[in-house]
């Protein structure tokens, strides 16, 4: 039994190599960029992290409270076929407010950057209009200045984590290379690390969830 699942797995792979070869899996590739709104919503908005340095000082992290944000939008990736696979990229910076706060007379110098991968299933392919729908990964750090608070100073902080996505759009080619591409985006993140130049990596126990919905326009260039 064991012999014949080897042969039929064997065979399988050769059958995908030789589709590959013949092009029976069409395949182009393309660069995306645009913009992407956000809005934010969970345990970033309103928790502290209370911790100590490696001389037993207390410390308190705090967390930016993330509300809106606009981001630069890029992706790189292929097409396969009615399957899209891409690397996406996000970046922001601004002034939010730290939690502590919640008069907002305490802002910091912020930013975020997201580093993920995105899968769709494009429905109507090969048409001018296709719908995707699919899923992604990301990791995400946050770097916030004097936001990690001790009795005799501030210094900076991050906090780092991941997330799974639930990705929706529709693109538009209204050349053979040109195309655009409204989406909304969900990412449900967990952060799960925190780190200060004195207090070094801190496991954040529980992990700080943030949902973040995103509204997209981008543009995409086809090869």
């Amino acid at each position: 039994m064991k012999k014949c699942m080897i042969i039929l797995i064997a065979a399988m792979a050769m059958l995908c190599t030789q589709a590959l070869a013949d092009d029976y899996w069409p395949r182009t590739y393309f660069v995306e960029a645009g913009s992407s709104f956000s809005f934010s919503t969970g345990d970033l908005n309103k928790s502290v992290i209370k911790t100590t340095d490696s001389l037993g000082n207390k410390a308190a992290i705090l967390a930016p409270a993330l509300k809106t944000m606009l981001y630069p939008d890029i992706s790189i990736g292929t097409n396969i076929w009615a399957f899209t696979l891409a690397a996406n990229f996000h970046y922001w910076n601004g002034q939010p407010n730290l939690v502590k706060y919640e008069d907002e007379s305490r802002k910091a110098d912020s930013h975020m950057w997201r580093f993920g991968f995105e899968f769709t299933y494009n429905l109507f392919w090969p048409e001018d209009f296709q719908l995707g729908l699919g899923g992604g990964y990301s990791f995400a750090k946050i770097t916030t200045k004097k936001s990690a608070i001790f009795d005799d100073n501030e210094t900076s902080s991050e906090l780092m984590g991941s997330s799974l996505a639930f990705v929706a759009n529709f693109r538009y080619y209204f050349t053979e290379h040109f195309a655009v591409v409204p989406s909304i985006k969900i990412y449900e993140n967990w952060f799960k690390n925190a780190y200060s130049t004195r207090t070094g990596l801190v496991d954040i126990k529980p992990y700080l969830w943030q949902t973040f919905f995103f509204i997209s326009a981008t543009v995409q260039y086809q090869f």
